[in-house]
């Protein structure tokens, strides 16, 4: 028998139906978040940085920003599309 913590929604559902308590697939969840259970499986890295990417300080990180416009910022950010690089 598996440990607890390796079972996943469905396969919990099935096992308590098994035994005669037939539930919906969202009341296993709520169980299980109420329980603090949750399936392992590797989760997607979407933003691992490339290593040869060169990491920029926070400049802004020991002033206070209490008013409108005193910091701005902007992002350009360039597609290359059907007619060359557009914005």
């Amino acid at each position: 028998m598996p440990k607890i913590r390796r079972w996943e929604l469905r396969q919990l559902g099935r096992i308590l139906k098994r035994n005669g308590y037939p539930t919906a697939r969202w009341t296993v969840g709520k169980m299980m978040r109420y329980l603090g259970l949750r399936a392992i499986y590797s989760k997607p890295r979407t933003t691992v940085p490339a290593p040869q990417n060169a990491k920029y300080p926070y400049l802004l990180h020991d002033i206070e920003i209490d008013s409108p416009d005193q910091v701005w910022a902007i992002d350009i950010t360039l597609f290359r599309g059907a007619a060359g690089m557009s914005t």
